[in-house]
């Protein structure tokens, strides 16, 4: 199937598929996708690279909420991982 006719279930499902860290071929395997034109669009910043962006950063904001919220709770190694992904962010920040 072209990926210039996704129905918004299949942008879900890709979504869904990069928030566990599925690889493209994978991703395109399971759901039926052109991989030519999934990498094109991908390697372009198409809706593609956004739909699958979005699906690993809300992965991402999950584990880090997660994190936050063990360390708030008094877990020490939680706390460390906190304060690095705290650390590591004002350090981006400063390079902008």
């Amino acid at each position: 199937m072209s990926i210039n006719n996704l129905t918004q279930e299949q942008k879900k499902d890709i979504e869904d598929f990069a928030a566990v860290y599925f690889s493209h071929e994978q991703i395109c395997i399971a759901l039926e996708l052109d991989l030519d034109e999934f990498q094109s669009d991908y390697d372009n910043e198409g809706e593609i690279y956004r739909i699958v962006q979005k699906g690993k950063l809300q992965r991402l904001y999950k584990q880090r909420k997660m994190i936050f919220e063990l360390a708030e709770n008094g877990s020490t190694p939680a706390q460390q991982m906190a304060m690095k992904i705290i650390e590591a962010q004002s350090l981006e920040e400063l390079k902008l």
